[in-house]
């Protein structure tokens, strides 16, 4: 892959990260996770930033948010269209949430689909004990 084709690619991304999921007080977003965006697309001034950098490893995270202090855990489910091959691919879990920071109930997960990705569809669903067992509401 050339600069420039690098260059379109990562514009692409950018233009896909834009999907959020709401439900309720649920919040979702992607975002690019490292320093690969500046890898793959101007390795020659990344320096030691991309040292040990190999194509293929590009990390997104997922950011979940509620405001509720019931949900315990979030569903997801992350599509997205590999920009090298054309192919989609679905990542499916499920994350524990994290404590509150000043009454937010924030998460993160890394996701790895195999190379540079775009046009995310995203689907979270915040889960509750209910019964014992995490539920969705």
């Amino acid at each position: 892959m050339n600069s420039f084709t690098r260059l379109v690619a990562f514009t692409a991304f950018l233009v896909g990260i834009t999907g959020v999921a709401y439900a309720q007080s649920l919040t979702a977003s992607i975002a690019p996770l490292g320093s690969w965006a500046l890898c793959e697309t101007a390795p020659q001034y990344a320096g030691i930033l991309c040292a040990g950098f190999v194509p293929g490893n590009e990390g997104f995270l997922l950011l979940a948010r509620t405001d509720d202090p019931r949900v315990v855990a979030y569903r997801y489910s992350v599509s997205a269209v590999l920009v090298s091959t054309g192919a989609t691919v679905t990542l499916t879990g499920v994350a524990e949430r994290v404590d509150s920071v000043g009454g937010v109930y924030q998460t993160s997960v890394p996701l790895f689909f195999g190379g540079i990705a775009k046009d995310f569809q995203i689907k979270v669903d915040a889960l509750e004990l209910i019964g014992g067992q995490p539920q969705a509401r």
